[in-house]
């Protein structure tokens, strides 16, 4: 008789607490994972390597091509500037990512009438490029229309990004006119 009421005592306990358990939610810890990029410096033998011309003469830069991109210096599309130094990438896929470079001088920038040069020496600029093969490829200068430069390479790379809409003009289509 004891051992039957100590087992509906003991049973009555046990459904308490599984009823008191499945109430209960378990406390969970928030983990945030801060984003890596890979960027690295750009090697010369890279497929984004050479003089590009896009289809539009008025945007034309420079006299045989719009944009040339080197390891070790680049003259982008847009703003008449140049890099005389180390060109950084960050490759998202096979045939698309960013470029990445320190502004070696002042760039020309549109202020709705005429355009201003703006001092920017020293601060870092992007380009995206995407469906990239041995002949073509689609890319464009960051729009640096807000004027907030920025002063490092993990900062330009957070910054100009197509997510931030840094790239409007990402489909201009570009062809290779010399390595």
């Amino acid at each position: 008789m004891k051992n039957l009421k100590f087992s509906r005592l003991f049973a009555a306990a046990l459904v308490v607490a599984c009823l008191a358990l499945t109430g209960c939610k378990p406390q969970t810890e928030e983990v945030l994972v801060e984003k890596v990029y890979v960027v690295k410096e750009l090697s010369a033998s890279h497929p984004i390597i050479g003089n590009w011309e896009d289809n539009f003469e008025e945007w034309n830069t420079y006299i045989d091509y719009d944009c040339q991109i080197k390891a070790d210096m680049i003259k982008p599309a847009s703003y008449y500037s140049y890099n005389n130094g180390t060109v950084y990438i960050r490759e998202v896929s096979e045939n698309s990512g960013y470029i990445y470079y320190q502004f070696s001088g002042p760039i020309s920038l549109w202020n709705g009438s005429g355009y201003d040069d703006v001092d920017v020496t020293g601060k870092w600029g992007a380009i995206a490029y995407q469906e990239l093969t041995a002949n073509s490829v689609q890319m464009c200068d960051a729009d640096y229309t807000d004027q907030e430069f920025v002063s490092t390479l993990e900062e330009c790379v957070t910054k100009y990004t197509k997510a931030n809409k840094y790239f409007a003009y990402i489909n201009t289509p570009f062809t290779k006119v010399t390595e």
